[in-house]
Formats: structure tokens, sequence, C-alpha cells
């Protein structure tokens, strides 16, 4: 399997771009790309149409699909906690939480690039270890952004291989 499908089924990443900006300091930017993981074929597709659900201090805030190449943005106020749910209907959901107090005042305001490969249910496969983030960003003032929470990471991404090979187990891969 390709180190950018597990990336893409295992994490969320963060960068800032060019073109991609929030509109204005009072809000964040989330963006990127859904893509469904079919870890039986070790191949990806984009995630056309996956819901993607934004949670402000645990309310439904917005709920939308992902366009027809799996991508999506929108712009959340600081100053609120976010979990973010991906992929709630025919897939595994994923979450990632985000913390959106103590931000550094910037003119351009912060963004967020959460890239996020889901894949269907495989019966015999526990995901209930999934009912927990994925991934928690917060503002790191070290590096002036919005950045995981890479000790966390490292043990969901270890948990995310066992449940991989689970997968394969199961589906006779």
């Amino acid at each position: 399997m390709t180190a950018t499908l597990l990336s893409m089924a295992f994490s969320a990443a963060v960068a800032l771009t060019g073109s991609t900006r929030p509109v204005d300091n009072n809000h964040i930017l989330i963006y990127g790309k859904v893509l469904e993981v079919i870890p039986q074929e070790m191949k990806e597709i984009p995630g056309e149409s996956v819901q993607v659900m934004i949670y402000q201090e645990d309310e439904l805030y917005v709920a939308f699909n992902t366009d027809d190449k799996g991508k999506y943005e929108f712009n959340l106020p600081v100053e609120h906690n976010y979990t973010i749910v991906f992929g709630t209907e025919n897939y595994v959901a994923k979450r990632v939480t985000i913390d959106a107090h103590a931000l550094s005042d910037r003119k351009t305001g912060h963004a967020v690039k959460l890239d996020m490969g889901i894949f269907k249910p495989v019966e015999g496969v526990d995901f209930s270890f999934l009912e927990a983030p994925i991934a928690s960003f917060y503002f790191q003032q070290e590096v002036g952004q919005i950045a995981p929470d890479e000790d966390y990471s490292f043990k969901m991404a270890k948990q995310m291989r066992k449940c991989y090979k689970q997968i394969l187990k199961a589906s006779g891969t």
C-alpha cells in the first residue's frame, strides 16, 4: 500500500496554501479532500457526495456533502470548539476535533487543510475506537498555526494500522 494511501486512510493533515483563504481573521477555513479508500483493492477514489457534519460546542452547526471530486471547504467562526465528522451514512465515520480558541491575531486568519480517507464498514471488524477523534488540532504558538496533537495522532495511527490488518483479514485479502 502506498504511503499516500496510508496517510489518507489513517490521518488528517494540516497545511496552509496560497489560494484558499479564510473570509477574515474572525474565521478559520477548513478545506480538503475526502477519498474513499478500498483497502482490499489497494486503491482510493474521490469521496463523491460524502456527508460532512460540523458540530460547534457539541451542537450541529452545519452539514453538507463533498463535491464530485471529494472536495469541500467551509469557514467557521473562531473562539469555539469543533468536531468534524466525515462519512456518516454509508461509511465508517471518522472524527476530527479543532480547538479554535486562543488563535493568534492575523490579518489573513487561519486555514486548516483536512484531507481524510474513509472506508465502508467490513463485517467482523471492530471500528469502535473511531468513536474517538482520529486527530485533534489546536493552535500551537511555537509554530504559529493550528496543528495536530502529534502524540495523539501517533496513538490513533497505530490503532488504524491494527484496524487495517483486521479489514484485510476479514475480507480474505
